[in-house]
């Protein structure tokens, strides 16, 4: 297939699915009014991850993987008011773009070991902080940092069978990744809290 998931509509939920190894776009959705896609995988596809464009408007990419992608992980094009919130977006050609779109918010994310920028903009955030942006060439391209944001490596448990899991001392492991507690919020407060980045799945509060 060309695309692994390609549609234009409102009111959208995708929700643990995985879109992997098609021929070009992962998900490509255009006039994405009002959706949420979570708790996904997209990995392995022939161009970006995810696309959101036609003015797309408020949706919501949450707790999301988006692994080695031949084009952008995730790719925001002339949409507005959209939030990627809590994902990990890893070993893509580039990380997050943000061509032409306004209001943005990107926040708790993972943006790591992409071959080329991790955040490249030409649009605006409205808010754009609580970030790892650790490991890509560079790390930012026509955005500054965000005040709250870091750059160390996340201590992933082990990437290479795609286990993303941080690394946490309490779970038995002998350092503490410095994405712990280096959020927004609590993870009740993000919807996050049945969820865990523990060995041990004791969930994250």
């Amino acid at each position: 297939a060309t695309f692994a998931a390609s549609f234009s509509a409102k009111n959208w939920t995708i929700d643990g699915c995985i879109f992997r190894n098609s021929t070009g776009i992962g998900i490509d959705a255009g006039n994405l009014d009002d959706s949420i896609i979570t708790s996904t995988q997209v990995l392995d596809n022939g161009g970006a991850g995810i696309k959101i464009s036609g003015g797309s408007t408020g949706t919501l990419v949450s707790n999301s993987l988006v692994r080695n992608n031949t084009g952008d992980g995730i790719w925001l094009v002339s949409s507005n008011g959209n939030t990627i919130d809590a994902c990990t977006i890893h070993e893509n050609a580039r990380g997050f773009y943000n061509q032409n779109s306004s209001s943005i918010i990107l926040r708790n994310c993972s943006i790591t070991s992409n071959t080329g920028a991790g955040i490249i903009s030409g649009g605006s955030f409205a808010y754009l902080n609580h970030n790892n942006v650790y490991g890509n060439s560079p790390n930012y391209s026509g955005v500054s940092a965000g005040t709250n944001d870091i750059s160390a490596d996340p201590l992933y448990i082990n990437e290479a069978a795609n286990n993303f899991l941080l690394s946490q001392i309490a779970a038995g492991q002998g350092s503490d990744s410095p994405n712990i507690n280096a959020g927004t919020a609590y993870a009740d407060a993000l919807d996050l809290d049945l969820y865990s980045t523990r060995t041990d799945t004791i969930v994250d509060q």
